[in-house]
Parts: structure tokens; sequence; C-alpha cells
């Protein structure tokens, strides 16, 4: 590819850090929406409004949650070398949290 092992180290730990960044940060998001889900679902008398009002936040919990995932599953497969499946992420043994270092 042109680069040399060195230089391709400094890129995988690189990329390492940006997943691990971007999982915690979907994650913290994740919580966060749902928490402004569950305050403006309880905070609304009870309407169609209501419901409508608390549909409209659970695509941003989703989405967020599954970018969380996503990523921490990249971090796993740069800290390990393995390009596992999801299901194999979820099986390992190993640290399932992301991290940086």
């Amino acid at each position: 590819m042109g680069i040399s092992e060195r230089e391709l180290q400094q890129l995988r730990a690189t990329r390492r850090k940006q997943t691990a960044r971007v999982a915690w940060g979907c994650f913290t998001a994740a919580w966060a929406f749902l928490g402004l889900w569950a305050w403006q679902a309880m905070g609304t008398p009870w309407s169609q409004e209501r419901v409508w009002a608390a549909v409209q936040f659970l695509p941003f919990c989703a989405a967020f949650f599954v970018l969380a995932f996503r990523s921490a599953w990249q971090n796993w497969q740069l800290r390990t070398g393995n390009l596992g499946s999801a299901g194999t992420y979820l099986r390992t043994t190993e640290p399932f949290w992301p991290s940086a270092g």
C-alpha cells in the first residue's frame, strides 16, 4: 500500500482512539436522548400528541445506540486484530467496552 509498518501501526492506533471516542460519545448521546424521551413523555398531558412526541424521540435513541455498538465493534476489531462478526464480538471473553489505549 506504499506505507511503512510503523505508519500502519500509527494509523491503527489513531483509528482505535477515534472509534473509542465515537462509541462513548454516541453511547452518551443515546442515554441523553432516552432521558429526554422519558422526561418529555412524563411532562406532556396524556393525549395523541404525547404518544406522537414519544414516538418521534425513539429513532434518535435507536440510531445513537446502533452507532455506539458499531464503533465499539470496530474498536474491538482494531484492538484484537480479528475481523470477527458482530455475534463474535458479543460472545467474546475479552473486555467488551471500547478503549483507546
